[in-house]
């Protein structure tokens, strides 16, 4: 079964044990769970990529776009089969002779001063979000198709349930996680719903919002503080199997 965004939600739904009407959770607001969750665990386990991208004489930046990890690295993107962010930008490299050569990354930043560690050849690169700027320009014997490759980290996918369908494109061992932020993100809603009722002084019935399943009156402090607890748990697991944002952008620094 597709690991989409109805998917996900429909999970969601059952673990909040909020299946039967009227609901407490709106679907837009499970979605925006959902969203926020793959943000969140991309910061810490991002989508490491890389792209092969074309150069006409005179360049001197490139808007670096996200791409699909399934592809190869020269292999344009379909349009509407990815949803997703570029993060960071960590290596870049141009073809010469039929080789790839480290074009090599500023240590200075625009207009300061060199910092530790500053690159002192003739060529490099620096980046600001997705955007790369390389010098100096590019030559007409550095042009061509395809001759620079960058690699970068992006987040994956936000899952799509309608029309083309985006899966959540992380390994399935991560599901668990994404679940477990996206019910901590919904528990925190149902808190801040809590405190508005409190501080109207009204009976939650009367807002509207009360659910067939989901107890509206229970201690969210105490579900969070738990959900917290596993979140750290799992993260702590994944991430001696799996690479994390500070481990590739460590990597990137030392080369």
């Amino acid at each position: 079964m597709a690991y989409d965004r109805t998917a996900i939600r429909d999970a969601l739904r059952t673990a909040l044990i909020d299946t039967n009407t009227p609901l407490f959770w709106t679907d837009v607001q499970l979605d925006q769970c959902i969203d926020a969750a793959v943000a969140e665990h991309s910061g810490w386990f991002p989508c490491a990529v890389a792209a092969r991208y074309s150069l006409a004489v005179g360049a001197e930046r490139l808007h670096i776009l996200p791409t699909d990890p399934s592809l190869a690295e020269d292999v344009p993107v379909p349009s509407g089969t990815i949803d997703c962010d570029v993060i960071r930008i960590t290596r870049v490299q141009l073809l010469v002779a039929g080789a790839w050569q480290e074009w090599p990354q500023d240590r200075q930043t625009p207009g300061g001063p060199a910092l530790s560690g500053s690159s002192r050849q003739t060529n490099g690169w620096r980046a600001r979000g997705a955007w790369l700027y390389i010098r100096p320009a590019i030559a007409a014997g550095q042009a061509g198709a395809y001759v620079l490759r960058v690699e970068y980290l992006q987040t994956w996918n936000r899952p799509s349930g309608s029309g083309l369908v985006i899966e959540w494109n992380a390994p399935a061992a991560h599901r668990p996680l994404l679940g477990l932020l996206a019910a901590r993100n919904a528990y925190q809603l149902l808190g801040a719903w809590q405190a508005r009722v409190q501080e109207a002084g009204a009976d939650p019935a009367t807002w509207g919002l009360t659910s067939g399943t989901v107890d509206v009156h229970i201690d969210v402090n105490k579900v969070l503080v738990s959900l917290e607890g596993q979140i750290a748990a799992l993260r702590e697991a994944l991430a001696r199997v799996w690479p994390t944002m500070g481990e590739y952008i460590n990597a990137a620094l030392s080369e």
